[in-house]
C-alpha cells in the first residue's frame, strides 16, 4: 500500500512538471542559452593574438631556396648526361 502510495505522489509530481514544461520552448531556449554563454566567453583553444609570422615566411622562403637548388641541380645533372 505504500508503495502505490508513493508511485501516485510520483505520478503526480511528474504529471505537474509536465504541464509546468509545455509553455517552454525547449530547444530554441537551450540553444539560445548555449550562444549567448560562447559569444561572452572565449574558447580557451584559440589565441586571442596572431603570432609573429616571421617564422612562418622564413620556412616559405627556406622551402623556395631549396626548390630553386634542386632544380638546378637537376638541369646540371641532365646536361652533363647529355653530354
Amino acid at each position: 500500500m505504500a508503495k502505490i502510495h508513493m508511485l501516485e505522489r510520483e505520478i503526480s509530481f511528474l504529471e505537474e512538471e509536465l504541464k509546468s514544461s509545455e509553455g517552454l520552448q525547449a530547444a530554441s531556449r537551450c540553444c539560445k542559452e548555449i550562444d549567448d554563454f560562447m559569444m561572452t566567453n572565449s574558447d580557451p583553444l584559440l589565441p586571442t593574438s596572431r603570432k609573429n609570422r616571421k617564422s612562418s615566411n622564413f620556412w616559405k622562403w627556406l622551402w623556395y631556396l631549396s626548390s630553386l637548388i634542386n632544380c638546378y641541380l637537376i638541369c646540371i645533372c641532365q646536361q652533363t648526361v647529355k653530354s
